[in-house]
């Protein structure tokens, strides 16, 4: 309620400026009228009730897949002012709700719950995705579900952990190892339904925006097809790799990628006998975003749960010296972040996802496992015995 006070009656000295918001409801609001949310002009014409010019949106376009159109088709029902505020309000509420669902999953001390929500509204990328109105905290929302479903002792919440791996599916190429490791262990433990509530997502999602508009795949392959994302400047390692050696060469964005692969293969084969999502989906999460063809700093917002698995870990331990004192540095981190996206470009950020890496590993190194280390997730012939 607070938020909103400040929000709603401070808007006028503190107007809210939801860059890529813009493009959602835009989107929406052309798709809800039968036209095609992937056509520069027409996405324009609605961009510019929000304030926007055409020199301001050269990157401010749709680059989303028809199944996720139904998410911005409810924003484009209601007025930009209204909609950009009720988006804003519902991000926060889900950092917080994804911050205390993590909290518990990684056996977080109640009374510590303030902990986390001030681990995810205080982490620099959840800033900045708030700043940019940005669709990542549903993708979070996305890898949140599915942890806590996926590790109920009960195979009936396979279906529902599938269904949010369609929130995971916004971004395919974020969380690319994500999608290797949840086929090898469906097919490993013989989890199907998991993947039949991914299928009934994408599957759904996609029958939404075809009965707006029954041309939309076709309109999606073009654009596509006339797309520069390559063309984009993002922090990457791929990226600075064609800086360096000719942005011609556009396959060195995709060589990151490739050992982000060679990576997982090996931790498969060593994990593959006990593996917990919930200590495994950290590690695909970082080395996805370390290897990425495309990310932006903002989407680091996916990283949360290894954050909170982190700050479950160093919290066992908070009065000791060597707890203060990476509290200190992790704290010094993330206001260096906040001040130095102000002065540079996000794509001068490559080192930032390293460096976020390079925190887990020393939080794993200094505060031992978590509790739960002891256990894998259930197997399909556990779950028929409970």
């Amino acid at each position: 309620m607070l938020l909103f006070g400040v929000v709603f009656y401070g808007g006028k000295y503190f107007p809210l400026k939801l860059v890529d918001f813009s493009v959602y409801w835009s989107a929406g609001s052309v798709a809800v009228e039968g036209g095609n949310p992937y056509n520069p002009d027409e996405a324009f014409r609605k961009l510019e009730l929000t304030g926007w010019t055409t020199q301001d949106t050269k990157l401010l376009l749709y680059w989303y897949p028809p199944w996720t159109l139904p998410l911005s088709m409810p924003l484009g029902l209601l007025s930009f002012k209204t909609s950009q505020i009720l988006w804003y309000l519902f991000s926060v509420g889900v950092i917080l709700f994804c911050a205390s669902v993590l909290w518990q999953l990684y056996n977080g001390h109640k009374k510590g719950q303030w902990l986390a929500w001030m681990t995810g509204l205080l982490f620099s990328p959840t800033i900045y995705v708030l700043y940019f109105g940005q669709i990542s905290p549903l993708i979070l929302l996305g890898i949140t579900g599915f942890l806590f479903f996926i590790t109920r002792k009960s195979e009936k919440t396979d279906l529902f952990a599938g269904v949010c791996t369609g929130l995971i599916s916004i971004k395919p190429a974020l969380l690319f190892l994500f999608w290797p490791a949840l086929l090898f262990w469906c097919i490993s433990q013989h989890r199907w339904k998991v993947l039949l509530g991914l299928f009934f997502t994408l599957t759904g999602g996609a029958l939404v925006s075809w009965i707006f508009n029954p041309h939309i795949f076709q309109h999606y392959w073009n654009f596509l097809n006339t797309a520069r994302v390559v063309d984009w400047g993002v922090p990457t390692v791929g990226s600075w790799l064609r800086r360096v050696w000719g942005p011609d060469k556009i396959l060195l964005q995709f060589l990151p990628p490739l050992v982000g692969f060679g990576w997982f293969w090996f931790h498969w084969v060593r994990n593959r006998e006990n593996w917990r999502w919930e200590e495994q989906i950290s590690w695909l999460s970082l080395v996805s975003l370390v290897t990425a063809a495309f990310a932006w700093t903002h989407d680091q917002v996916v990283l949360l749960p290894a954050i909170i698995e982190a700050t479950s870990r160093v919290n066992l331990h908070f009065r000791t010296g060597k707890a203060l004192g990476f509290i200190s540095a992790w704290v010094i981190f993330n206001l260096f972040l906040f001040i130095s996206h102000f002065a540079r470009d996000d794509s001068q950020f490559v080192w930032q996802a390293p460096a976020i890496l390079i925190f887990y590993l020393s939080a794993r190194y200094l505060f031992g496992l978590s509790p739960r280390s002891g256990s894998s997730s259930p197997s399909r012939s556990e779950l028929q015995v409970n």
